[in-house]
């Protein structure tokens, strides 16, 4: 006589406890089995003697026809139905559902139903439950329709997670995707249809899921990887420019491997412009200054953006006396060969602020805008120290220095530098160019040069701070 699966449980459970009591033996506790309905199987009209539930059970059936309202083994269809396991799976009762009568509960192994007719005998794992003898009639199967599986899963499973890394799932969903695999098998959910995030490509796992065998708890991690980054191949070089009145371009065309080269006017040598300002065109400018063109390699779809890098570009004032010399007049200095040139002197009359220039295009512009032409302010030479110009955008300013650090310093507070305005004679034998401060005007024409002690001691009366020398003209 076969044991009861429930006498079986009672009978380990003892020895285990037994087993726990004993010196030197410990019991480590796990979590008791529960019966739940593992899966149900229902027949169908298409005759078949064999069903599958993957994972839980298979059926077969012997038996000469299936109907479909009554199923298998009715009135004098004698058969079986057998209920196998699969491996890992252990059951604890099967119930054949019976048409129009009560099911008939099976909680013994073999898992097993037969009938015979005439006479009738209804048998479970060879345990006979019903004959003819006195009840005939009542006892006759009614046909099987389906059947329900009762018993849990020893097969341990482990949570596989899946990460992506520098890019999203399908769906742009950027969080962890988990699934329970059964011990020794492989994982059935892999993602697939992964997307890089801007800037990257390709995309691998760091090992294959799908031919990993899982025999614990195990991440699987999908990598994109950064683009290279595309290169610089020629930079783009300055132009040696002069003011002629006209747009220039400022650089020569620079090449590119892995994308486009594109350029962007900056503001200075420390910031670069924004990504939206750089295009393939090369920048260009009339006015005479310094200029910074920032360039880069916008990379094509398989490259990233190229570092910026900047080349710095000077347009120098109109030279006077040399290309034309009916254009500013020029002048012998004491027998030397060198040239000079006549700087103007102009004032506008809407903002107090005087000008000087060399160039005769600059001159007649302002006029025409204007500006008052109050003559010859003084004679530069053609070669000597610096004088550099610089303009406040803001208020609309010039201001005129041969020092290197106050025109960084104004370069630094936002003043445009328009490079060198011209030369200053040698000290010895010079002729001085005093300079003003205007303390009551914080706009255009805060400051004043001039060569006459007679204005500059009016303008100090007139509560002017005279600042020293600025540079020297020829002397007449």
């Amino acid at each position: 006589m076969k044991i009861k699966m429930k006498k079986i449980f009672g009978i380990l459970l003892s020895l285990a406890l037994v087993l726990g009591l004993m010196p030197g033996m410990s019991l480590t506790a796990k979590a008791i089995p529960v019966e739940t309905l593992l899966t149900t199987v229902t027949f169908t009209n298409d005759g078949s003697q064999t069903h599958s539930t993957d994972g839980v059970v298979t059926v077969t059936i012997h038996a000469s026809r299936y109907d479909n309202e009554n199923g298998w083994l009715f009135g004098s269809q004698s058969g079986d139905v057998t209920v196998t396991p699969v491996d890992g799976v252990v059951l604890t009762k099967v119930r054949f559902i019976q048409n129009a009568k009560n099911p008939l509960d099976d909680d013994e192994a073999p898992f097993e139903l037969r009938y015979t007719y005439n006479p009738y005998e209804q048998s479970l794992s060879g345990a006979t439950v019903g004959t003819s003898n006195g009840a005939m009639r009542s006892s006759q199967m009614n046909g099987v329709t389906s059947i329900e599986v009762y018993g849990y899963n020893t097969v341990e499973e482990y949570t596989v997670t899946y990460k992506v890394i520098n890019g999203t799932w399908d769906g742009n969903s950027t969080a962890d995707k988990t699934e329970s695999v059964a011990s020794g098998a492989s994982p059935a959910s892999v993602p697939a249809g992964m997307k890089a995030d801007s800037g990257y490509t390709g995309g691998s796992w760091d090992q294959d899921p799908a031919s990993t065998t899982i025999t614990a708890d195990t991440i699987f991690t999908y990598t994109f990887v950064a683009k290279e980054a595309a290169t610089v191949t020629t930079a783009p070089a300055a132009k040696t420019l002069t003011y002629n009145g006209e747009a220039q371009e400022l650089v020569t065309a620079g090449t590119a491997t892995g994308g486009t080269m594109q350029y962007a006017l900056g503001t200075d040598a420390t910031t670069a412009p924004a990504n939206n300002l750089y295009t393939t065109s090369i920048p260009t400018a009339t006015d005479a200054g310094t200029y910074y063109v920032y360039f880069k390699v916008v990379g094509d779809e398989n490259h990233n953006d190229s570092a910026a890098g900047y080349v710095e570009v000077v347009i120098s004032p109109e030279q006077g006396g040399t290309n034309n010399p009916d254009d500013h007049g020029s002048s012998d200095n004491t027998g030397s060969s060198d040239k000079s040139v006549i700087m103007s002197r102009l004032y506008n009359p809407n903002s107090g602020e005087h000008l000087y220039t060399k160039s005769e295009r600059e001159k007649k512009a302002l006029v025409g805008a204007g500006w008052t032409y109050e003559g010859p302010g003084w004679t530069a030479p053609e070669k000597g120290d610096p004088v550099y110009r610089l303009y406040n955008e803001n208020s609309g300013d010039h201001h005129f220095t041969m020092s290197t650090r106050e025109k960084n310093s104004l370069i630094k507070a936002g003043w445009k530098d328009e490079g060198i305005g011209w030369y200053s004679a040698p000290k010895d034998g010079g002729k001085p160019l005093y300079r003003l401060y205007n303390p009551n005007c914080s706009g255009a024409g805060s400051h004043h040069y001039t060569t006459s002690t007679r204005e500059r001691d009016k303008l100090k009366q007139a509560g002017w701070e005279y600042e020293g020398i600025a540079w020297y003209g020829i002397a007449e």
